[in-house]
Formats: structure tokens, C-alpha cells, sequence
């Protein structure tokens, strides 16, 4: 990864001079000093940037290889893998509606997973419940490596829940749309993300012990250069919404954050809390929190210098944007788009009864992104709507009046850039005016 360049003082949104440790290329640095108008305050040196390197991938380090290819339409294992065993998955995709462990990795230690693809395909009107036993991957080994890997769709992204999978390493990785927990860390290990972009959790991360599980509280979670999404759920654990970043406890490790874009819309549903618990936060330089809810932030800062600036409103959203767009151009896909979006009706949710002018409402997601979504009564289109507002939902007005009255089944037809589609499950409406 590039290296750490000396603190650089700039000022956040509210006048602070505060300083924080950049990368010597810092994505953060640079976009929060465009939002905020202050460029020349965070440039940094050539030389600094010269310097600046790029971690080797795991798939040079000693030992046995494995390489995996093609579309995998089933859940995939892996037992007893021997020590240092490389995975290069670069030209693998999993493709599954099974609501299980899709990739499955178990064996010694430094085991080294590289690429790879992995698609749930549950609808978003999936119960809670049924995501919870659904995961990306379940990683099994002390000091497994992770990099360049895709998750979307699945309950949770990646889980470590053995005692025994200590020091674990994710790098370059992509989460989108967890319906649980983006990261699972429940035998509270020790750990290290960075340069990842999780784009949509229904809870952050997750190092809520087990009975019996050994204390942690000696243990570090390190988080470097990377973004993380809260995203409400259309089905929650007991409604819809979304809880918190950090589900942690006092047995957790501890946590060390450095140059890291947290962005929340609203309050917690969960047992959970947006920032880290005081207590647990030991190092903590050149964070970002973006809030877009109704209100003042509902949690207080931490007061260390440099630690968090907090961006609200629409400077915190065009930063979170330029941050995606920019971490996203750093690491382009060439895969194949296999997989269509996932698509679920969200208003009427339920058979009911339409009069006059109604709003209908779908929640459509896509691994790549939907680009427009189909009402349709009976087989006949409605309308079209191509833009999401809020993030995953597509809304349509219109005017039942136009209908004869009488009983129908409305759907949603969500469509991706590649033309895959997929059709929701049908709902029954009555049209009385």
C-alpha cells in the first residue's frame, strides 16, 4: 500500500485546523480538500509521491497455487488447505440464490485468496432471517490474506468465525448491499482492512463474542484507507432500516483507524453505535464522518485532534461520491456482467387497494448498478424510472384513474447496464376510483 507522509495541518468544514496522516497519494486528503476549498493545504511532495508503493499481491509469496475459473452456479469448498496455499480466482465468478456459505475456506495458516467474484441473488423483500445464515465467505486459517474480492448480496460479507483464524488480512476488497454484517470478526481477532470500499451495510462490523469465546480486549482491528456505507434494509431484525458501524463489546479488540470515510443517513435500528466506543479506540488520524440524517450527528466526536471530521449535507454526499468514483477507478472490473439485479416491490408491499393518484415504489440493486426499473400491471408497462431516490429505490407516480377498475398484479422489472433483467415477485391490487 502507498506509505504514510508526515501529519498535514488543513481545516475541515467548520474552520479547525486539525491534522491528519496522509497517504502520499491520500484520496481523502485531496477530495476533502476540494469540498471544502483548500487544495493547496493537502498537496503533497513529488518526491513523497515518488516514494509511494503498492503492496505485492499474496500470489507471489512461496508456496502451492490453485487457480480457479469460470461461472459457478453452486456454493464452492475448500477443506484442509495446506500452509501458504495461493488462490488466484481472478477468472471466477459465483453466481448463486442459495441462501448459504457460497465460498467456503478452510486449512492452515497464510493462506491467500486473490479475486474472484461472489453473487447473492436473495430479493430485497428476502426475510432477516433468511439473510443471517447467507454468507460471501467463510474464511478458515490464521493470517488469511483476502484481496481484490467482490461480494454482493449475501448476509454477511466475509466471517472469520473460528478461534484459530487470527491476524487476518483484507485488502482491495468490494462489499456491497450486506444484508447483516459487512465484516464478521466474532472470535475477536485480531485484523487488518484497508484499501476497501464497502458500499452498503446493514451493520458494519461485527466482533460481538460468543459464549466462550476468549477475551479479545488485547487484540487490534486496523482499518487503513477505506470507505464504509451504512444502507437501510427493506428487512431488518425486526424492521427495516439499518443499525450502526460497530457492534462491539467489552471483551472487543481494540480499534485503530486511519484515513477512513464513514457515511450514515440516519439513527441506528440495531444494539449497535456510529462511532467506535471510546474505550476501544486507540489510534485514531485523519478519519472522515459523513451524516445525512435529519438533525445534529447523534453521537458526540471523539475529541482527539485529527481524529474525525464531520461532513454533513450535501458537502458530505459529493465528497462520498468523488470518494466512490475515485476508489472505483483505481480498481476497474473487466469481468463479464453475469448477474441481473435483484428486485422487490416496496410500496404496495402488501395486496391493497389503489384510488387516484398513487406512488408506487421498487427497491432494485445491482453488483454494477440498475439503470432503470419497469412498473407493470398485468404485463403493461406503467412507466419507467431511472434514477434512485433515496439510494435503491425507485418511485413512480401514477394515476390509477386510468384503469379500469378491478383486481391486478402489479411488478417491478429492475434492468442493468448489461440488459440483464429480473422481474419481482408479483403483488395484488385492487383498483377502485
Amino acid at each position: 500500500m502507498p506509505t504514510l507522509s508526515p501529519p498535514v495541518p488543513y481545516h475541515d468544514l467548520h474552520g479547525v485546523l486539525v491534522h491528519a496522516t496522509l497517504r502520499s497519494t491520500s484520496l481523502i486528503a485531496i477530495i476533502l480538500a476540494a469540498v471544502v476549498g483548500r487544495v493547496g493545504a493537502v498537496q503533497t511532495s513529488a518526491a513523497s509521491q515518488a516514494s509511494a508503493g503498492v503492496a505485492a499481491s499474496c500470489l507471489t509469496r512461496p508456496g502451492p497455487s490453485k487457480t480457479l475459473r469460470g461461472l459457478h452456479t453452486k456454493p464452492w469448498t475448500a477443506y484442509g488447505v495446506v500452509d501458504s496455499t495461493k488462490f488466484d480466482a481472478t477468472d471466477a465468478q459465483w453466481l448463486s440464490p442459495a441462501p448459504k456459505i457460497l465460498v467456503f475456506v478452510e486449512g492452515g495458516s497464510h493462506i491467500c485468496w486473490h479475486g474472484g467474484q461472489i453473487i447473492g441473488q436473495l430479493p430485497p423483500a428476502t426475510p432477516w432471517v433468511t439473510m443471517h445464515e447467507s454468507y460471501g465467505m467463510d474464511a478458515h486459517g490464521a493470517f488469511f490474506q483476502l484481496e481484490n474480492v467482490r461480494i454482493f448480496d449475501t448476509g454477511d460479507g466475509v466471517t472469520m468465525d473460528l478461534q484459530g483464524d487470527v491476524d487476518w488480512h483484507w485488502r482491495d476488497v468490494y462489499v456491497k448491499y450486506m444484508r447483516d454484517d459487512c465484516v464478521e470478526n466474532d472470535f475477536l481477532n485480531s485484523g487488518t482492512i484497508e484499501n476497501s470500499l464497502f458500499d452498503g451495510c446493514y451493520s458494519g462490523f461485527s466482533a460481538r463474542s460468543y459464549t466462550g469465546v476468549k477475551d479479545g480486549s488485547a487484540n487490534v482491528v486496523t482499518v487503513r484507507h477505506s470507505l464504509f456505507r451504512m444502507q437501510a434494509m427493506d428487512q431488518g431484525y425486526i424492521r427495516s432500516g439499518h443499525g450502526g458501524f460497530w457492534k462491539w463489546g467489552s471483551n472487543s479488540p481494540r480499534i485503530d483507524l486511519y484515513d477512513t470515510v464513514f457515511l450514515m443517513d440516519g439513527p441506528t435500528i440495531e444494539n449497535d453505535v456510529i462511532m467506535p466506543p471510546p474505550d476501544k479506540l486507540r489510534n485514531c488520524v485523519g478519519n472522515v464522518m459523513i451524516w445525512l440524517g435529519g438533525g445534529p450527528f447523534p453521537e458526540p466526536l471523539p475529541t482527539r485532534p485529527g481524529c474525525f471530521t464531520l461532513l454533513i449535507g450535501a458537502a458530505g454526499l459529493q465528497y462520498w461520491d468523488r470518494a466512490v468514483a475515485q476508489w472505483k477507478a483505481d480498481h476497474p472490473w473487466p469481468a463479464q456482467d453475469v448477474a441481473p439485479p435483484i428486485v422487490s416491490l416496496w410500496s404496495p408491499a402488501a395486496p391493497t387497494t389503489l384510488r387516484g393518484v398513487v406512488q408506487l415504489a421498487a427497491t432494485a440493486v445491482d453488483d454494477e448498478g440498475v439503470t432503470g426499473v419497469q412498473f407493470r400491471l398485468n404485463g403493461r408497462t406503467l412507466g419507467e424510472v431511472t434514477t434512485e431516490s433515496p439510494v435503491t429505490k425507485f418511485v413512480l407516480s401514477w394515476n390509477s384513474r386510468g384503469m379500469a377498475n378491478g383486481l391486478y398484479t402489479l411488478t417491478a422489472i429492475a434492468r442493468d447496464a448489461a440488459g440483464n433483467t429480473t422481474e419481482s415477485a408479483g403483488i395484488q391490487v385492487t383498483i377502485s376510483n
